[in-house]
């Protein structure tokens, strides 16, 4: 076996319970597959092999998330890159029937890329024929949801409430941004362009929650269900997104993935023409991370004037650059909070010391976080740029 292999203890063999239920694909001998693995519906892929053992990787997955595998909407390592996954080894004389030996506890989403199939392949089409024979065809927007774990318990009105309460904040948003309506009232968008983005629960039917939808335009909620589209394959994919958001979308998109992550649910959203949009747990980790901004330099720097405000508790300051003119605030070093006197607020001189972060988010917004390192009360003349000639860094201003 590859020694990249970073598994958990193989003591769990006899608790699992496995029964194969369709190969998805075979080329001498089986490669991926579902399986009932101690009660919950797996996706599983051979990942290795040596002379004597075959190691497959399964991964549980809900019937949203079949749907979107099936659609295009999701791929197999999304399925698989997950940390509640299990590694079973098969002895090769036994590997058609999937006869294991050993089983181990495995974080997929850890796992060197060599073993999974490359994030944005999806399944090949007579695997997906496969797994669409388990559902029934639709031509109306539908929106899908289902616990992960497949647990019998219910969504709750909660979930529900907020899941649909942020979609729809974000189909709003989108729109926006595709119509490139520019009138707003409080930061508020046209009542026209928020009414034909309003998308209605039409009917609801069982297993998991499946809701068919009607939207109030329905040419142009295709457009946004493109966009959904893009926006949730980004996850998965290495090239940019020919959709650029903006700064509204951004926000509202997170809001989306925060809930489905808080939640632990899969949400499904599909179109009439066939534009399908995934999110999970696990994809939206993903994206939450993608989305966080990135920082792209750290400077030091010394400043001379006056503290507006200094919450040693908070750790938090606020200041004014006399030099420049500039306001500056941010935290605060513990080991920079004086212990001999009070901090003054107001016209007394001071020097700090800051170590300035600067972060790009996704829409190019940069910003920058600041943070104390330590002060000193100064004489005006005193040139104090000295202190920081050790770090090595450029001093400004």
């Amino acid at each position: 076996m590859n020694p990249l292999w970073r598994l958990g203890q193989s003591q769990i063999a006899q608790a699992v319970v496995f029964q194969l239920e369709e190969v998805l694909i075979e080329f001498n001998g089986p490669h991926m597959a579902l399986a009932s693995v101690s009660g919950l519906l797996n996706l599983g892929v051979a990942a290795d092999a040596d002379d004597a053992w075959v190691r497959w990787v399964f991964a549980p997955v809900s019937s949203v998330e079949l749907r979107a595998l099936a659609s295009g909407a999701s791929t197999a390592y999304s399925a698989l890159a997950k940390p509640n996954a299990i590694a079973l080894d098969c002895p090769h004389d036994g590997a058609d029937d999937f006869e294991f030996v050993r089983a181990f506890e495995v974080d997929a989403s850890q796992l060197d890329r060599v073993f999974l199939p490359e994030p944005s392949a999806h399944l090949p089409i007579g695997a997906r024929n496969l797994i669409l024979e388990r559902f029934q065809t639709h031509t109306s927007p539908q929106l899908a949801l289902a616990r992960v774990d497949q647990r019998p318990a219910p969504l709750s009105f909660k979930v529900l409430s907020a899941v649909l309460s942020s979609y729809q904040k974000l189909c709003s948003a989108i729109a926006q941004s595709l119509e490139g309506d520019s009138t707003t009232s409080r930061g508020r968008w046209s009542a026209d362009l928020e009414e034909r983005s309003t998308v209605g629960f039409n009917t609801a039917k069982s297993g998991s929650l499946l809701i068919g939808m009607k939207p109030e335009d329905g040419a142009l909620y295709e457009r946004i269900s493109e966009t959904l589209a893009e926006l949730a394959s980004w996850g998965e994919s290495t090239s940019p997104m020919g959709y650029r958001p903006n700064e509204r979308v951004l926000a509202r998109f997170a809001d989306l993935l925060k809930v489905v992550d808080k939640s632990g649910i899969d949400v499904l959203n599909q179109s009439a023409a066939g534009k399908s949009a995934f999110l999970g747990p696990a994809v939206a980790k993903r994206l939450i991370a993608k989305l966080s901004p990135k920082a792209t330099a750290v400077t030091k720097s010394s400043r001379r004037g006056s503290f507006n405000a200094f919450n040693a508790t908070d750790c938090k300051f606020e200041f004014l650059d006399e030099e420049l003119g500039e306001a500056l605030k941010g935290d605060v070093d513990a080991s920079a909070i004086p212990t001999d006197e009070d901090v003054s607020v107001g016209q007394t001189n001071y020097s700090i010391f800051l170590e300035t972060e600067v972060r790009t988010s996704l829409d190019g917004k940069v910003e920058e976080k600041h943070r104390l390192k330590a002060l000193l009360r100064t004489d005006p003349s005193v040139d104090v740029k000295w202190l920081l000639q050790d770090s090595g860094e450029d001093v400004a201003p």
